[in-house]
């Protein structure tokens, strides 16, 4: 050994023994280890080093053989396995032992000879890597005192060195070659896999095992527990039937895809794979493999197939599995043809297959999903039709023959669509199958854009067929939703078993045949209905047809058909066609005394036209292709008719439906067909736009008004633009395609080119441009200066050469107003100074070139007309130095205060504002000013008179606020913001109002504290309370009991709901819990006293985004808007008193930085409430100027007069705080934010207008001041202002704005834009809980925590390079950062229910980007740290689609057990409300925004909101289920310390531990004590492996442990004792254990030497002699038998409650050390960890209890010197009993 390595000493010679024995080798045979011939000692090989420069050659060759069979059983022990495969442990043992004992030779192939192959190689690895000499390293380990005095000789302690290098790595070796369970195959009888599994097992260099797998990734430590791994796509247990199948696998993608990658265009996919699989025949596995004989190459192929498919797809059944394998072995043999059959070429061809139809494969697995019972009928199918076409091996089916199946699983039953009962049944089950129908349908259509030809011939048939049947449900399944309802009043179409039969071959809407059904259908359910309404009817007098709908009876008393009537109004021949009678030209056909059964009709109607528009919108135009010619025509008829009279025929236009009774009396052009045509596409599509233009040019050409030409052309070009905004939503298509049309446009805007291109054309224009202003803005246009990448920056150049070179201003000024309207002036102010840039010079209008300073729009003039005469009379006052007008105006205003403010605002306006032009000319001489100010500091109006002189002479702020020269426009509007609301507030009167506690905030900051600030987060603890109280219905055992640590915040226990354990405050880190029962000081029981905090509690805004959610029952408008305000009451209350502001704000900050503190969140709530109303800043402004003025107007007498109570005028509890702002929002912010568009409309009217600023010509162009052209010719369209004219675009908040002024109730579409910023997370759910997967498998056991924290992202990205899933780590991290950004506001005050606690995110970790610095503990969920991350934002989702879903019950009227619900193990997409909102909610939105003008009315934006209300719970809500069990969200488990409390901890979840009889106890230690010391190691090392196995795999807690060592684990004389042997059970192992440590502690402490092997130098601190004197005192009191018990009890309490692993980066960590041990003692005493109660006489506790434990005790005794107390206890007993004896 002398001058060797550990891998030198482990290489094998190429000899065997003859024989293999497991016997464990006992006393001097331990000293030994057998060699080739003879046994040698060790004492034999010389340890003693020589000459430095000798080669020493030992006397004999070392074996490694029989070293590895001594490790072998503790390797296993190191072996864990995940939970759902707990049984494996066992199963193993007994393969392997059985293996190394009967090893079957194939060319002196053996388990033994790899295991020894791979830890040679192992260990050479490491010790290349290491930088410490590995020579010399055992004499010098071996010659230690203390490690010959455990193992008693120098010799035992030789082998036992050795043992320790290579246990751990033994169990690497392990768990590597069970990965799948590959050691099953060494049981098979195939004994060609047994060959092939040792063959490649005893190659290091086939296996690639290497060092890295084995140790922690990033701190290379070897692993105490090693995880064996799984490669099944989700991570389930699977029976490999290949060997080392995995190993294949990775090595054939890897090559396969590097392959790919050099893909030339000339190579098919079959040249793909010969040409990897010349690369991978020359590889070592390749050339194994192609070793093979013909023979084994089908079994060896079909096996490899099994094992192949569950690494790719996520097998749920056995006959899925066979499905899938019979589906790749047929896509192989089409790929590779002539080749299938030679094994590498169809190894390769089976990955290749798989690439190519893996969304096909997909959608496979979900069909079963929705269906499990779909593989079982498959099969069945096939037996029976195998001569249906898509049963064959000439192509790929299955998803299409599962589609065919899926669908005619939605057969109904004879009646079962005529009752509302199984109608709903069938509703569900046909939205449940939806997703992957129309999945499947959209992959058919995108491969065949794409010319991929992934499908055969036979499977474009049966596409077509299944989308015939399909397009027949949907249908039906559109017409129970709309037609049939549940009422009791309502005309109901009950019977729905005709509609089904009327499409028995299917429907295809696009065809004319089948929407004449349709509409056949439709009359018919029409006339049953008129007929219950109206009964039989009579022809009409006038076209002598029957009358079909609900009759017009006239003053004459004839009655004639709406038809008829409509079209007498239309030409305004108001006569009686019979009898000539006149009749008003206002008659009311519906006035009529069958009003019930008319409003009923209607409703029908209206039902009707509903179902019809959602078949031409989801069938007719499906899938982006238009119907047929005939279809298209059929539909124009719907919309425009012919209206004949006595002597003249007019086209009139109607309703999209197939009742032709449905005249508009003045002609409407509605763009929901035109819309319907624009997302379509297909050399038709022209042709089918030209056809509808001309329809409406028909129909507007009836007015001879050529402007309304101009309005048709502008309907269509919005049409048109809205289409292209939804087609290229993300942002490399928007930018390509803006580039190129830009370019187009350059000749075609002035062109002669035809009408519709040129609307197509501006459209294009329109939205380039928009796109254009976007990243303009997002580049130059804030303060942040940023280079656009090049394809922006060609973007940009196309943007320059239109408004350069197209010959038309208009472009450029469009330009401009997308840039001011959407993200304000300064936004292009801010830009302009950037423009020296050559690609941005464009931007500059001509006519606003000069270098002018720049003075803000003057936003006041919203107080009203005496505002702006008194800011007109202010001016002429002082450049007249005349004040005669002025004291006119101020004398007896009818509202003094009113005046107050308005004038103060006027003198702002002029004066200080004036200060803005610095070193220009000023337009008043400083002897007016003079003047002004004496005029008005001694007018009788004036009462504050330094706050009027702080205007006078701008020293209004003494925080930043004053106007400075060139002072930029942002600073300047929000210091006329923070101006207007300090004026109002201290003019305003009134001391009870709703408007004080702001008042108070702002002006008596130092009263308000102790205040509750608006819009602050609350503690939410009371809310959590109630949930998990009402949760003990399910788990009656909980009695969940709240209590709060010493700093107040609030924690759970649950069970028996007492205190038994010590914590940590996850908030503060201060102990929680307790002991006995018994809590720790300063813990409290919560009594419900709320502990929200007071004050300003937010933090830095710069560590905050905008709001994204609100608190309490504020709307995100209100609550934005109101924070804002609180925030400007705050900074203009430092203005008053900055010590007490800076008193409010927590956590602290100096109070120098208090301004710039506040300033941050100022301008954060605007841009919050810029998002929120989707208005640019400017509009904001003028939004709050207003708010402001209408608090000031509606200031009545009675609202003076008002008596708040304090509570509420102080805010002094969080109740009082929660109605204030309900009240104030509702009175006042509400109105405001409803009525916005008008107050905008007006408001900036009057800006604009302003004589001030109203010659501004930026102003003019933004407002669209144009005059109208007298004659505005549609061939000059291009030059018409109004289709330059800015718009909203259509969004989910543009919609949100206008819902708020519907009046209609709905409920659930009220509810969702609610919650909707909240809602688009949850479809990131299933890739969080896939990274998560993903990151614990890959880390479970194999991190501690601070390797967790110190491991970011980008290092985690180069690991999964190297495991190949990089790309899939990507994609699932990119779902994971926008999830975590849509939510982590949210979660700074989320109260998360973690394990028995409530927790929050720690707000630092709310406030970071996740970036590739970000540690992985960000992503990996626990229960606390950065992990809580993971964890709190998957909970929160999960809760918040529950509670969405129970709100949604309640709006609906449903139960909310009748909802379907899913473990939170099982989610999948189809459980969740999943949406996206671009590419899902924003069409539906599109959809249902329709545009119509009517002649002579303009342009009118109608939301069909009840039908986007039905959509929207159709397509996102039905059938979604609930989440249960969501506390068993996945956690990972880090790799800690392996110390006895731990290892005992894991060893009762598995089998309940109890102590054995203290007389057993005591005859097992007389035994022991007869024995070897030596002897008794040895047992504590055998009982530690049954340990390890026991604690993994669990066992009767009443069978023999003595069986379950000897039987189970094959180990001989496994104890020393003989009563041992015979009286433990499994249950009582831990006493056991306990007892052998002891005995081994006693003896060793019987000759001094250290009896705490392994236990921390933190529990050895020596006692003082104090101490020692204080113990001894106590002992003497007691009598021998006590103190043998508290000799055990002590031992116990150190080895399982002391000594536990504390990690110190951890937030619950607690220095164990500075305990008081009586403490520690007396809490052990309540929580033993044994099933029974420790019974402890009372002398002995009270002895206990007198050991010195005060806190200004000199000799209180800490648990940092519990060794020294435990020696000392036995010293005393060991010298008593010498005594006795």
């Amino acid at each position: 050994m002398h001058g060797k390595s550990v891998s030198a000493l482990l290489a094998t010679t190429n000899e065997r023994p003859s024989e293999v024995k497991m016997d464990v080798m006992e006393g001097d045979q331990m000293e030994r280890m057998e060699t080739n011939e003879e046994e040698v000692d060790l004492m034999d090989i010389e340890l003693q080093e020589k000459t430095p420069d000798k080669i020493f050659t030992p006397k004999r060759q070392f074996h490694v053989d029989y070293l590895i069979m001594k490790c072998v059983q503790p390797a296993l022990g190191n072996v864990k396995d995940p939970p759902t495969d707990s049984s494996r442990a066992i199963e193993r043992l007994k393969i392997i032992l059985n293996s190394l004992q009967n090893d079957s030779c194939v060319c002196d192939l053996t388990v033994l000879s790899g295991i020894a192959k791979h830890l040679t190689s192992i260990l050479k690895e490491k010790e290349q890597g290491s930088t410490t000499m590995m020579t010399h390293w055992l004499s010098a380990e071996a010659s230690k005192p203390e490690n010959i005095n455990r193992a008693g000789t120098f010799r035992r302690f030789a082998v036992q060195c050795l043992e320790s290098k290579v246990i751990p790595l033994l169990a690497g070796i392990i768990a590597f070659i069970d990965t799948n369970r590959n050691l099953d195959i060494l049981t098979f009888i195939e004994q060609w896999k047994i060959d092939l599994w040792l063959q490649i097992f005893n190659d290091p260099e086939l296996t690639q095992l290497r060092y890295t797998w084995i140790v922690s990734p990033s701190r290379q430590q070897e692993l105490q527990e090693v995880i064996v791994k799984t490669t099944s796509l989700e991570g389930k247990v699977f029976s490999a039937v290949m060997p080392f199948s995995w190993l294949i696998f990775r090595q054939i993608d890897e090559v396969l895809r590097n392959t790919m990658n050099t893909k030339e265009v000339r190579d098919s996919w079959f040249d793909v794979v010969m040409k990897a699989t010349e690369i991978f025949q020359e590889l070592p596995l390749g050339k194994l493999l192609s070793s093979v004989e013909g023979t084994y190459i089908h079994p060896l192929l079909k096996s490899y197939i099994l094992d192949f498919v569950h690494m790719v797809y996520a097998v749920q059944s056995e006959e899925e599995c066979n499905l899938v394998c019979e589906t790749v072995r047929i896509g192989c043999k089409i790929l590779i043809e002539g080749e299938f059959g030679r094994l590498l070429p169809s190894l390769l061809g089976c990955h290749m297959t798989h690439i190519l139809h893996d969304v096909r494969f997909k959608n496979f697995s979900h069909i079963v999903h929705v269906w499990p019972g779909v593989s079982r009928k498959t099969v069945e199918f096939q037996q029976k039709e195998s001569n249906f076409h898509l049963v064959t091996d000439e192509e790929i089916t299955l998803d299409i023959l599962a589609l065919h199946m899926l669908i005619d699983h939605l057969e109904p039953s004879k009646e079962s669509l005529n009752k509302p009962e199984t109608r709903m049944k069938w509703l569900r089950q046909v939205c449940d199958y939806r997703p992957i129908i129309e999945r499947i349908f959209g992959h058919f259509n995108q491969d065949t854009d794409r010319r991929e030809f992934h499908y055969g011939k036979k499977c474009q048939r049966g596409i077509e067929q299944a989308r015939l049947q399909w397009t027949r449900v949907v249908v039906v399944k559109l017409f129970i939703e709309h037609v049939c309802t549940s009422g009791k009043e309502e005309l109901d179409i009950r019977r729905c078993m005709p509609l089904w039969q009327t499409f028995r071959e299917g429907a295809d809407m696009k065809d004319i045949k089948s929407l004449e059904k349709m509409e056949r259908f439709l009359k018919l359910c029409h006339k049953d209905i008129v007929k219950k309404c109206f009964g039989d009817q009579a022809k009409c007098i006038s076209c002598e047809n029957p009358i079909e709908g609900a009759p017009v009876r006239l003053p004459c008393d004839h009655v004639i058909c709406r038809k008829c009537f409509y079209d007498c109004v239309t030409l305004k021949e108001f006569e009686c066609p019979s009898c000539h009678e006149k009749f008003p030209g206002d008659l009311n056909p519906d006035k009529s005394e069958n009003v019930g059964e008319i409003r009923k009709y209607q409703d029908y109607r209206r039902r009707c036209n509903s179902f019809f528009m959602e078949v031409v919108s989801q069938l007719c135009f499906a899938e982006g292709t238009p119907p047929s010619q005939e279809v298209i025509e059929k539909l124009l008829s719907y919309i425009i008719g012919l209206t004949k009279g006595k002597k003249i025929e007019r086209v009139v236009s109607r309703e999209l439906t197939i009742f032709d009774d449905s005249i508009d009396p003045t002609p409407v052009v509605r763009s929901f067909l035109l819309q319907q045509l624009m997302q379509t596409s297909g050399h038709e599509i022209e042709t089918h736009l030209l056809a509808y233009f001309n329809y409406a040019d028909r129909l507007v050409g009836t007015t001879g008004d050529k402007q309304q030409l101009i309005e048709l052309c502008l309907l269509v070009m919005t049409c048109m633009e809205d289409s292209l905004h939804q087609q290229y939503a993300n942002r490399e298509d928007e930018i390509t395609m803006a580039t190129k049309m830009l370019r187009d446009a350059v000749h075609n805007i002035t062109g002669d080119i035809e009408l519709l291109d040129k609307i197509d054309n501006l459209s294009k224009v329109r939205f380039s441009l928009t796109v254009v202003s976007k990243y303009i803005h997002k580049l130059y246009g804030t303060a942040q200066k940023s280079m656009p990448d090049p394809t922006v920056r060609k973007l940009f150049d196309a943007a320059s050469k239109l408004c350069e070179e197209c010959g038309s201003p208009w472009p450029r000024r469009y330009f401009v107003k997308q840039l001011c309207r959407c993200y304000g002036i300064e936004s292009y102010q801010t830009v302009v100074t950037k423009s020296e840039a050559s690609f941005l010079r464009w931007v500059r209008l001509p006519e606003l070139t000069g270098n002018k300073v720049e003075e803000c729009h003057d936003r006041y003039i919203v107080t009203g007309d005496e505002y702006k005469e008194l800011r007109e009379t202010i001016v002429t006052a002082v450049l007249s130095e005349n004040s005669e007008r002025l004291e006119l105006l101020l004398q007896k205003p009818p509202n003094e205060w009113q005046t107050r403010i308005k004038l103060l605002l006027a003198l702002h306006r002029e004066m200080t504002m004036n200060n803005v032009y610095g070193g220009q000319p000023q337009k008043f001489t400083d002897k007016g000013k003079d003047f002004l100010n004496e005029f008005i500091m001694n007018h009788v109006i004036v009462i504050n008179k330094e706050i009027t002189q702080g205007i006078l002479r701008n020293t209004l702020w003494r925080l930043p606020g004053n106007i400075i020269p060139r002072m930029e426009l942002a600073d300047q509007n929000i210091s006329c913001l923070l101006t207007h609301f300090l004026v109002m507030m201290i003019e305003i009167p009134g001391k009870t109002t709703l408007l004080t506690p702001l008042h108070r905030i702002a002006l008596d900051p130092l009263g308000m504290t102790k205040s509750y600030f608006p819009t602050m987060p609350q503690d939410e603890v009371s809310e959590i309370k109630e949930a998990l109280l009402a949760a003990r219905q399910q788990t009656p055992g909980e009695n969940p009991v709240f209590y709060r640590c010493p700093n107040g915040h609030p924690y759970v226990i649950g069970n028996c709901g007492r205190a038994a354990t010590v914590g940590i405050c996850k908030a503060c880190g201060r102990e929680i819990g307790g002991e006995g029962y018994k809590l720790r000081a300063g813990n409290e029981l919560d009594t419900g006293h709320d502990r929200t905090e007071t004050g300003h509690i937010l933090g830095r805004a710069t560590k905050m985004g905008p709001v994204s959610a609100p608190e309490r029952k504020l709307n995100r408008a209100s609550f934005s808007v109101l924070r804002l305000l609180t925030h400007i009451s705050m900074y203009v209350g430092a203005n008053v008193n900055l010590q007490a502001v800076c008193q409010s704000i927590k956590p602290n900050i100096e109070q120098a930085d208090v301004g710039r503190y506040l300033i941050e969140h100022i301008d954060l709530d605007l841009t919050s409430v810029q998002n929120v109303l989707g208005k640019n800043k400017d509009e904001i402004l003028v939004l709050i100027h207003f708010l402001l003025a209408r608090i000031m107007n509606e200031h009545t007498i009675a609202i003076i007069g008002e008596n708040q109570t304090p509570n509420v005028c102080g805010l002094l509890d969080k109740a009082s705080r929660s109605k204030w702002e309900e009240d104030f929002a509702k009175r006042y912010m509400e109105p405001v934010i409803q009525d916005m568009q008008n107050i905008l409309r007006v408001i900036n009217g009057k800006i604009l207008n302003d004589q001030r600023l109203g010659a501004d010509p930026l102003l003019q162009i933004l407002y669209e001041t144009d005059k109208p052209q007298d004659t505005e010719a549609v061939v000059l369209l291009h030059e018409v202002p109004s289709v330059w004219r800015y718009r909203a675009m259509i969004t989910v908040n543009h919609l949100r704005q206008n819902l708020d002024a519907v009046k209609m109730k709905l409920p659930v579409l009220r509810l969702f834009l609610k919650e909707e910023h909240h809602l688009r997370a949850i479809r990131f759910v299933p890739s969080i809980i896939r990274l998560q997967k993903m990151l614990i498998q890959k880390y479970n056991r194999k991190l501690d925590r601070a390797e967790a924290t110190t491991l970011t992202i980008a290092d985690v990205k180069v690991q999964m390079r190297q495991d190949r899933r990089l790309k899939e780590f990507g994609y699932l991290l990119e779902d994971y950062i926008e999830a975590w950004n849509c939510v982590r506001e949210s979660l700074e005050t989320y109260l998360c229910p973690a394990n028995e606690s409530l927790v929050t995110v720690d707000k630092e970790y709310c406030r970071k980007d996740i970036t590739e610095d970000t540690s992985i503990s960000h992503l990996i969920p626990t229960y606390k740290d950065a992990g809580l991350c993971s964890y709190a934002i998957l909970f929160f989702l999960l809760k918040k689609q529950n509670i969405f879903l129970d709100n949604y019950c309640t709006q609906t009227k449903q139960k909310e057990d009748n909802l379907p619900k899913v473990h939170v193990k099982d989610i999948s997409s189809a459980h969740l409300i999943s949406y996206h909102p671009d590419k899902d909610l924003l069409p539906m939105v599109l959809a249902n925004c329709n545009y119509s003008f009517e002649v002579g009315q303009g342009t009118r934006i109608d939301y069909n909101v009840t039908n986007l209300e039905r959509q929207l719970m159709d397509r996102f809500l039905f059938s979604k289920s609930f989440i249960t069990k969501i506390h068993e969200i996945e956690t990972i488990t880090y790799r800690s310390e392996s110390t006895n409390a731990v290892v005992f901890k894991s060893l009762y979840v598995r089998v309940k531990q109890e102590r054995l009889n203290p007389a057993v106890l005591s005859q097992i230690c007389g035994e022991l004590r007869l024995k070897s010391y030596p002897d008794l190691c040895e047992s504590l090392d055998k009982l530690d492996i049954a340990i390890s196995f026991l604690k993994s795999v669990g066992s009767d807690p009443e069978s023999s442990l003595n069986d379950f060592m000897t039987n189970t684990l094959k180990m001989d004389n496994p104890f020393p004792s003989q009563k041992a042997q015979q009286a433990t059970r499994c249950k009582h192992t831990m006493s056991l254990w306990i007892t052998l440590a002891m005995e081994r502690a006693k003896f060793l402490a019987k000759y001094d030497k250290k009896a705490f092997e392994g236990i921390s130098e933190n529990f050895k601190k020596p006692l003082t002699e104090e101490q020692t004197q204080d113990v001894e005192d106590i002992l003497n009191r007691l009598p021998i038998e006590l103190i043998d018990i508290f000799v055990e009890f002590l031992f116990e309490c150190i080895v399982l409650k002391i000594d536990v692993p504390q990690n110190i980066d951890d937030e619950d960590y607690v220095d164990m050390s500075k305990i008081c041990l009586r403490d520690a003692l007396i809490g052990y005493f309540d929580a033993c960890p044994y099933d029974e109660d420790l019974t402890i006489e009372d002398t002995l506790m009270t002895a206990i209890g007198q050991l010195p434990s005060d806190k200004e005790d000199p000799n209180r005794i800490l648990t940092a010197q519990s060794i020294e107390v435990w020696s000392l206890v036995n010293k005393v007993f060991t010298s008593k009993h010498r005594q006795r004896h």
